[in-house]
């Protein structure tokens, strides 16, 4: 048997993988055969394969003003900036009728942490898209949006989360997990808090009836362990969600630090992560 061989079985045997277990995928580099259990595992828990969905999406930033100031940004700007927007309502329906001709049935719809925009703003925006277009499914907003508007409105961050859901929210993205651990996190994006914030964030929106997704940023010169940690404290979450009879989490998704115009780069952190890196995580 190889290295990873007993690791494998794990999950097979009814056995959960422990923090060591997966440092020591990571570390290894038989990709292939990660796949190949990942793909036996998928196959047991859906039997229907190869039965395969898809919807039609358009992600739509309504702003780019922030001023969360995270160092892995190359999106955001200032208040006041030349090249700083925020999109009228006519701007957004015209979008959203765009992916409603071609069949589109999904808006991911973000911008950044705008001091001037509270709850009203989202609301009203929300309803308006729901309005005119009632079949197409909002998944959007982040938690650093929500953290955002409780702070700025005084409210709690459920409230927040229950008039969203009111106004039309269907669900609510994974954006802004980055690396859940804090010596990463607070050093990429500070201001977005602890990784305790997102999750606590994330199963409030489970607990008013909204599911969500998952993400996870690699390459931010986060260890192997970090990666580990954040995948391990998902599973936790997803297994809170579950218990209590929540959808929770339904889709994970990996992204890859992009180093260009970005002030991390400017630092020196420039670990493009392979290919083979992405599919292995």
């Amino acid at each position: 048997m190889g290295a990873i061989d007993g690791i494998l079985e794990k999950p097979f045997r009814g056995e959960r993988l422990e923090l060591e277990d997966i440092v020591r995928l990571l570390e290894s580099d038989e990709v292939e055969k990660i796949g190949h259990a990942a793909h036996r595992m998928m196959l047991r828990l859906h039997p229907e394969f190869p039965l395969t969905t898809f919807v039609v999406g358009r992600n739509i930033n309504y702003s780019n003003v922030c001023d969360t100031h995270c160092l892995f940004c190359a999106f955001a700007r200032p208040k006041g900036h030349p090249e700083a927007y925020v999109l009228t309502r006519e701007e957004i329906l015209e979008k959203v009728r765009e992916l409603v001709d071609v069949g589109g049935t999904e808006v991911l719809m973000q911008g950044g942490t705008h001091p001037d925009l509270g709850i009203a703003f989202y609301e009203d925006l929300l309803r308006t898209i729901k309005k005119h277009y009632p079949n197409v499914h909002l998944h959007s907003l982040s938690v650093a949006e929500v953290r955002r508007m409780a702070e700025r409105d005084g409210l709690s961050v459920r409230d927040v989360l229950r008039r969203l859901k009111a106004a039309g929210l269907d669900s609510l993205p994974g954006a802004g997990a980055e690396i859940l651990d804090d010596r990463t996190r607070l050093f990429v994006s500070r201001k977005k808090g602890s990784w305790r914030l997102w999750i606590e964030t994330m199963e409030a929106a489970h607990e008013v009836g909204l599911h969500t997704t998952a993400t996870m940023v690699i390459g931010l010169g986060e260890s192997l362990e970090e990666r580990a940690l954040h995948l391990l404290r998902l599973r936790d979450s997803q297994d809170r969600a579950r218990a209590r009879g929540f959808m929770g989490y339904l889709a994970f998704i990996l992204w890859t630090f992009q180093p260009e115009h970005t002030r991390l780069a400017l630092l020196g952190y420039d670990s493009r992560v392979s290919s083979e890196e992405y599919l292995k995580h």
